[in-house]
């Protein structure tokens, strides 16, 4: 299956704009998005399948997508590509989202006492974002 994502998929961070007053890890929220015209909605509704997610078609009926949101979902990702890894210049973006969300998930792990000062990891999380960014600016091109 990973194969199938060598091109045509996403890894993302997104803020969470109503996880600002909760704990860091609802702040900042990892996706993993793919799109397939809609001949190939079979397979995409296969693949939704393993995520857990439903696939969704768009308006104009001509692609469907899929949208593995959330950090619960991610280790579905996570697990998929580390065993079967990305053989593209994805598996780079890949690294750094999955760097990125393993640190989500430490942060997750933390006992919600010891949460006294969770910001700190904001600076290090941007920087890793921002590293992110800068990889799949250099696939662009």
């Amino acid at each position: 299956m990973s194969g199938y994502f060598c091109i045509y998929c996403n890894f993302n961070i997104d803020p969470n704009p109503h996880g600002f007053k909760q704990s860091i890890y609802n702040r900042i929220v990892p996706s993993f998005n793919f799109s397939r015209n809609i001949e190939e909605i079979a397979i995409m509704e296969c693949i939704a399948n393993y995520f857990n997610i439903s696939p969704k078609i768009r308006s104009n009926g001509l692609r469907v997508d899929g949208n593995v949101y959330g950090l619960d979902k991610a280790r579905i990702v996570l697990n998929l590509f580390n065993s079967f890894p990305l053989y593209s210049n994805k598996h780079k973006e890949f690294i750094k989202w999955s760097e990125i969300v393993n640190k989500l998930i430490s942060i997750s792990n933390i006992p919600k006492a010891n949460k006294l000062s969770l910001d700190l990891y904001i600076s290090k999380l941007h920087k890793l974002i921002n590293e992110l960014n800068d990889i799949r600016n250099l696939n662009k091109t």
